[in-house]
């Protein structure tokens, strides 16, 4: 008697979990991007924290003023306000930017647990830059999931995603400096 093996190899084409995300390219930026990128700087330098693992350069530690983003946040408006509803969120609750010049990073972070953020490709160049790295948030069996995803972005690409994700920025090897505008929606 012979004993038989059968392998069936099968690809799903359904997944139970998905991790939605909205990706907007954002048109007018060319018309704004002196503008906007003029305005950032950090404001009180002496809050940054000198023992961390980033080396970036950034405004997160700075206190949020709608005010002072306002050409920003009017030019994103109208290309985030469709989906608002579907994301179950109101309005931007934090908006920081950073900037990586050569050799700079920032390591794996989330956002929290609530929300929706985002991360606005204000300086970049595909040819030389790396877009944000997302890790998977769950095991997948197989691997049929990868467990990380880079978009591929351009300047004046807006990538919003679930707050959750775990996400980084990879080193910047380029001479050119990235930038880039986060918020988060509530």
């Amino acid at each position: 008697s012979k004993l038989i093996f059968l392998i069936i190899w099968f690809t799903p084409n359904t997944f139970m979990f998905k991790v939605p995300y909205y990706f907007i390219h954002i048109d007018k930026w060319a018309d704004h991007k002196r503008s906007v990128l003029s305005n950032l700087r950090v404001k009180n330098p002496e809050r940054v924290p000198k023992n961390t693992d980033d080396s970036v350069v950034t405004s997160y530690w700075d206190e949020f003023d709608y005010n002072e983003h306002i050409e920003f946040l009017n030019l994103i408006h109208g290309y985030i306000a469709p989906h608002t509803k579907d994301m179950r969120v109101e309005r931007v609750s934090r908006l920081w930017w950073q900037t990586t010049h050569k050799g700079d990073y920032h390591t794996a972070h989330d956002h929290g647990m609530d929300g929706w953020s985002a991360v606005f490709y204000a300086q970049f160049n595909p040819e030389v830059h790396r877009s944000t790295t997302f890790y998977r948030p769950y095991p997948a069996p197989m691997d049929l999931v990868p467990p990380i995803f880079s978009p591929k972005v351009k300047e004046g690409d807006l990538f919003m995603f679930p707050s959750f994700i775990l996400h980084e920025a990879p080193i910047n090897t380029s001479d050119e400096p990235r930038t880039i505008i986060s918020f988060n929606l509530s």
